[in-house]
């Protein structure tokens, strides 16, 4: 009977290893500076699109990001970015200081 309970013991000891290991040197985040999207350094909002492009609302501007290039859009007021969110339609809204409207993709995939 013991030796029957450290065998169990041990094969749960080892199995548990198992299971918690992890890849080495892949990491599950990434920082990017302002440096690097060459941005406002405080971001307010984050969004992700039905395409995978996620968009950053800042002091300044939104930012794109499609996992490779950022891109810059001022708002035509030129406030701050307080809110985005996405409709169940795909649609991006934006919260800004004293207004609110939306983003359209079009057929080129720009930002209008």
């Amino acid at each position: 009977m013991i030796k029957k309970n450290i065998i169990i013991i041990i094969s749960i000891c080892f199995f548990t290893q198992l299971t918690f290991s992890q890849i080495v040197g892949s990491p599950f985040l990434k920082n990017y500076s302002p440096k690097q999207y060459n941005g406002h350094h405080q971001v307010w909002t984050i969004v992700e699109d039905n395409r995978g492009v996620l968009f950053l609302g800042t002091t300044s501007e939104i930012i794109e990001f499609d996992g490779i290039y950022f891109r810059r859009h001022e708002l035509p007021n030129k406030t701050n970015v307080r809110a985005l969110t996405k409709a169940k339609s795909g649609k991006i809204y934006v919260g800004s200081s004293g207004d609110i409207g939306y983003l359209e993709v079009d057929n080129k995939g720009q930002i209008k």
